[in-house]
């Protein structure tokens, strides 16, 4: 998924940089070297400071509102519900990294096969 010309923006994502899973695969990509390197992935809870929230309002005022009032208060009962609603959906809110490793196989240093695990279970 990536750029297209009617959304300019990519997907909801972003990749996860490959240099550091090269070095640690061809670190073992050495003649004589048999077996496999596994790479586990774990996101950080620090990896949601990233996340960033473009806000857009498209306000419209009912007509029994005076615009001469000036600042008008939302009262406690329309705070509580806001944080309610959303309180409800929190779960929805989470980064995910699909991939949970990946394994390379060596025979001799040459890597003959590549898999990359994922999560069995994602939630909805």
């Amino acid at each position: 998924m990536g750029l297209t010309p009617f959304n300019p923006q990519p997907v909801n994502e972003a990749a996860i940089p490959l240099d550091h899973i090269e070095q640690a695969l061809l670190a073992f990509a050495i003649p004589g070297h048999y077996g496999s390197v596994h790479i586990r992935f774990k996101l950080l809870p620090n990896a949601v400071q990233a996340v960033m929230l473009d806000v857009e309002h498209h306000r419209i005022t009912g007509r029994d509102v005076s615009k001469t009032e000036g600042r008008v208060v939302a009262t406690n009962e329309r705070y509580n519900r806001v944080r309610s609603l959303l309180s409800e959906q929190a779960h929805e809110f989470r980064v995910i990294c699909p991939v949970i490793e990946v394994i390379g196989q060596f025979q001799d240093g040459k890597m003959e096969k590549f898999e990359i695990g994922k999560a069995k279970e994602m939630r909805a």
